[in-house]
């Protein structure tokens, strides 16, 4: 396979000459924010909780659509990590292999 210049042939595929090729786990933080794949109980007006099904063809958020959940799932999760703008998601079950990047978050971060 002839290679362009500027350009390398890597596991991956052709990548640019100055990129590198690294396990996502070793550049990124990998969070499970169900690791016990229970799902949170839902309650009106709660707190929404976002899945890859809720992200529009235009990859903004349909937050009045997404499920809402009790406040202490949420809390509970921030314990561990939160969300911000420009995070990237991936879902586990469902659409697997459809990486979203969040948009400006619709709730409260610090």
């Amino acid at each position: 396979m002839e290679v362009r210049p500027g350009y390398k042939l890597t596991d991956v595929g052709i990548i640019p000459q100055e990129w590198e090729v690294s396990a996502l786990g070793s550049v990124a933080k990998i969070i499970d924010p169900q690791p016990d794949h229970r799902t949170p109980r839902e309650a009106v007006g709660g707190d929404p909780y976002i899945g890859i099904s809720d992200f529009t063809d235009d990859l903004t958020v349909d937050w009045d659509a997404s499920r809402k959940i009790v406040p202490a799932a949420i809390d509970k999760q921030q314990l561990s990590f939160r969300l911000r703008p420009g995070d990237i998601i991936f879902g586990k079950i469902g659409t697997i292999g459809s990486p979203k990047f969040l948009p400006a978050a619709h709730f409260v971060m610090v």
